[in-house]
């Protein structure tokens, strides 16, 4: 129950709306829905994009829901990471785990969808570099050497 569940669906358009569901602390017992549109990088703060206004502040400062987004965000950042090095445990648990809406399909739609935050579009591609791109072989392919050197001749 730390980890946060997203959950992607079609809005009007075919635009996907993506949900965040961020569990409750000590101090907030409540738990978020925060829509990713909210913080899209058409709203400037001190001549930034949103996002990266969250990313930056100081953490008490921020507001419950902006809390909440910085969490998310740092959160699938995490997830890339963990991605990296074929590490098979993190593999399986993000293609499978029901909260984790990271098909093949549904991450390159967020990529493409411009009504989200650049940070969480990027932040999505290092995981899909991870889980797909940079997957499979497990094992090396031994390379042919085409050149041969002469000792004596």
């Amino acid at each position: 129950d730390l980890l946060p569940s997203y959950t992607v669906e079609e809005g009007p358009g075919g635009a996907p709306i993506v949900t965040i569901k961020v569990s409750g602390t000590r101090t907030l017992p409540e738990s978020f829905q925060l829509n990713l549109r909210d913080f899209g990088d058409d709203i400037t703060v001190n001549g930034r994009d949103y996002a990266s206004y969250i990313l930056t502040s100081p953490f008490g400062e921020l507001a419950p829901e902006e809390q909440a987004f910085r969490y998310a965000l740092r959160c699938i950042n995490l997830y890339g990471k963990l991605c990296v090095g074929r590490n098979q445990a993190a593999l399986k648990f993000f293609l499978t785990t029901e909260g984790m809406p990271f098909k093949y399909e549904t991450l390159l739609g967020l990529m493409k969808e411009q009504t989200l935050p650049a940070l969480f579009r990027a932040r999505l591609s290092s995981l899909m570099l991870g889980l797909y791109v940079d997957r499979d072989p497990q094992t090396s392919k031994p390379q042919i050497l085409y050149t041969r050197t002469w000792s004596k001749v």
